[in-house]
């Protein structure tokens, strides 16, 4: 390889576009780790990029201008992502404070594609979201008549004018009520009697306003909160049961895709003691050499051993790449 890999790895990538390590590692003739070592010294300088978006786990490597090309791996993302991308897609420009939590959420999700914007109008400061694509000269347009819009739908302000007019009677009113005050203060006796009675209601008032502890229906609404959803999924329940009949212990777990994708750390029992493994387990009856490359990048990153667990099988590549290049990476079956 020498000193020219750099070249040859970005003159591969702009040839064929967006890449995962295994692709560079194949192109050089070198292991996942090498080739992993080599992009990742390469987007440091800016060489190449690294997408948010994740293919099997692992990110892909770009060169500057094939953002575009990234669209071809949306079918990566989960549902909700989909149809925000779609959104975007086609607004061009989202204002947050018009979208639910969870589309908020979303967009903050897609940073290939939605690129965020702060816009202060009237002294308020606003997020807005626009298409990767747009310039900020055609986004500032947008943005205009999205901040112009709700302007134009106030006209009923003629309609307020009539009951201000019928308030202004009001203080001939008031100042006929001071004449009968007046009239009335020599009962000077009276005063102190309903002086001393104020503060008893007030007292009284003051009693039922503690009851703070109504609040604390709170919190057995938080025990509902915590429900993990992981619990209630089919193929989650199928890996609970694996192991529970391997005697091995599910230590952290985390519901990438539900029915389909999980990322897990397992204790595993052994002759010589119990080994922590990093554990993609998918949903999969046939899984390929992507596969295995991207549960070993994040066993490497999680510094601890990795193993590809699913109830199908490995293709003729993903064979071959376990026994040459992925030491002390493990598969195994479910079924």
């Amino acid at each position: 390889m020498g000193v020219d890999y750099r070249d040859q790895v970005l003159s591969y990538i702009r040839a064929r576009g967006p890449v995962l390590p295994m692709h560079i590692a194949k192109e050089m003739h070198t292991n996942i780790l090498m080739a992993s070592a080599m992009l990742s010294e390469m987007s440091s300088k800016g060489t190449v990029k690294i997408s948010f978006l994740k293919v099997g786990g692992s990110p892909l490597y770009y060169a500057p201008g094939q953002e575009g090309m990234l669209l071809s791996f949306a079918q990566n993302l989960n549902e909700k992502d989909r149809r925000t991308l779609e959104l975007v897609q086609t607004a061009k420009v989202v204002r947050d404070g018009d979208q639910d939590a969870l589309t908020r959420v979303s967009l903050r999700n897609l940073k290939d594609f939605a690129h965020p914007l702060n816009v202060t109008h009237e002294g308020v400061t606003e997020i807005f979201w626009k298409w990767y694509g747009l310039n900020d000269t055609e986004a500032s347009a947008y943005i205009k008549a999205s901040l112009t819009a709700p302007l134009q739908t106030i006209p009923p302000g003629p309609e307020m004018a009539v009951p201000v007019q019928q308030v202004q009677p009001t203080p001939a009113i008031v100042q006929s009520m001071p004449v009968h005050v007046q009239q009335s203060a020599p009962v000077r006796v009276q005063r102190p009697r309903v002086a001393r009675e104020k503060p008893r209601v007030e007292q009284t008032m003051a009693r039922p306003i503690p009851p703070t502890p109504a609040q604390l229906p709170a919190s057995p609404v938080q025990q509902t909160v915590l429900e993990d959803p992981a619990l209630s999924d089919v193929f989650f329940k199928e890996l609970q049961s694996f192991c529970a009949k391997s005697n091995i212990k599910i230590l952290e777990h985390t519901m990438v895709k539900k029915r389909q994708d999980y990322d897990l750390v397992l204790e595993i029992p052994s002759p010589v003691g119990a080994l922590v493994y990093y554990t993609k387990a998918r949903n999969k009856q046939k899984l390929n050499d992507a596969d295995l490359s991207a549960a070993f990048v994040q066993g490497q990153i999680k510094k601890l051993p990795a193993m590809l667990l699913a109830p199908g099988e490995l293709s003729k590549k993903g064979v071959e790449l376990l026994a040459k290049d992925l030491r002390g990476m493990t598969f195994t079956r479910l079924r």
